[in-house]
């Protein structure tokens, strides 16, 4: 049975079926009628298990979700549940979603919603299995950086770049990775080459812009590209489980444009989609963003059981517009000009800093 609590915005219900004896467990609040129960199970993860809230005649207010006893009858459940998984159709789906993002086949996006939904789900429910494994920490005084190419498609200067405003969050989004045409993202990294060569940087003449931010304290980035249940402790359905959904995402979240504009809109879309049901920030307010495989990189890790959790280098970081300015010095971002003229930076109105301790200071950058 479940009773709201005004002042601490959440929910406690019973967990229960039929003849079975039933646990409390925590329920996070959200808007519209979708409720997420969080249900421990050994090794440190938990079942996210979706259910909407009944009210009845009496006035009270339930749900029935799945029931568990002991941490010992919560494995046993999901060990049949996962074999009860079609081991040949999860492959199956596996290879169609792949297919798709090389291009080499085409589905509608319900389609493949559906493929995500059945690849990442372990029960008619919708339930799906998340590792509390450890975030990725960012230390105080950390460095991001974020690329701008300074010449548009047709090879002319960007006579609008100002260092003042390009500086944050671009206003005007347009649907990209890990959002869409109506929300912004600060996408950084926190290795120069990898910022550089995510905008298609690629030869020593290119000219573009380098922005330097510091992180004001210690945070935590969410992990999309690590396979939680790689490490030994857990049991083989789990690390089956985590290899199968891993892989998808990693190719989703690292997949090159096709120059199809058609076919990458609806990878976008998917991306958002994944980002948006299975790894919100609303139920994960201790991370104030996400990191996934960078797309130039992508050969360059290994995202399976010898992966480091801990390491940030060759990721991307992605910030929504309510946090970035949060975690990142916005008041002292130092702009390097990469392959700029004297007559570029006067057609751009701008001047090299003198001093090394001004604040916003723009300087001359060199590739190496």
């Amino acid at each position: 049975m479940a009773k709201k609590k005004n002042r601490k915005k959440e929910l406690r219900h019973q967990v229960r079926e039929a003849n079975s004896p039933s646990i409390e467990c925590k329920v996070d609040i959200k808007e519209g009628e979708t409720y997420f129960a969080h249900i421990p199970i050994q090794n440190g993860a938990q079942i996210i298990h979706p259910f909407k809230l009944q009210k009845f005649s009496n006035g009270t207010i339930a749900a029935i979700t799945p029931a568990y006893t002991t941490d010992e009858s919560l494995q046993s459940v999901l060990q049949k549940s996962l074999l009860r998984r079609d081991e040949i159709e999860i492959e199956i789906l596996v290879k169609k979603v792949l297919s798709f993002i090389k291009n080499e086949s085409n589905y509608t996006f319900n389609e493949l919603k559906e493929f995500i939904d059945k690849i990442i789900s372990i029960d008619e429910f919708g339930s799906y299995i998340q590792n509390n494994h450890k975030a990725l920490g960012v230390n105080k005084n950390a460095e991001f950086y974020r690329a701008i190419p300074l010449v548009d498609e047709n090879g002319n200067l960007k006579i609008d770049f100002d260092p003042n405003t390009w500086r944050f969050i671009n206003p005007n989004s347009s649907l990209q990775r890990l959002n869409t045409e109506k929300e912004s993202v600060f996408y950084t990294s926190v290795l120069d080459r990898v910022a550089i060569e995510e905008v298609g940087i690629k030869k020593q003449t290119d000219k573009f812009a380098l922005f330097i931010y510091n992180a004001k304290d210690n945070f935590k980035i969410l992990p999309i590209q690590v396979n939680p249940f790689c490490n030994v402790r857990f049991p083989k359905e789990l690390q089956d489980y985590g290899l199968q959904t891993t892989k998808v995402l990693n190719e989703i979240f690292s997949s090159k444009s096709s120059g199809d504009g058609e076919h990458d809109k609806k990878v976008y879309e998917l991306s958002n989609y994944i980002i948006e049901k299975y790894f919100p920030l609303s139920r994960n307010k201790e991370y104030k963003g996400w990191s996934y495989i960078s797309v130039e990189f992508k050969d360059a890790i290994d995202y399976k059981s010898n992966y480091q959790d801990d390491r940030l280098d060759l990721l991307c970081i992605a910030f929504p517009k309510d946090t970035y300015d949060k975690c990142l010095d916005m008041s002292n971002v130092t702009c390097v000009m990469f392959n700029c003229t004297d007559e570029e930076m006067r057609l751009l109105n701008l001047s090299y800093s003198k001093c090394e301790t001004e604040k916003n200071r723009i300087i001359k950058g060199e590739l190496k």
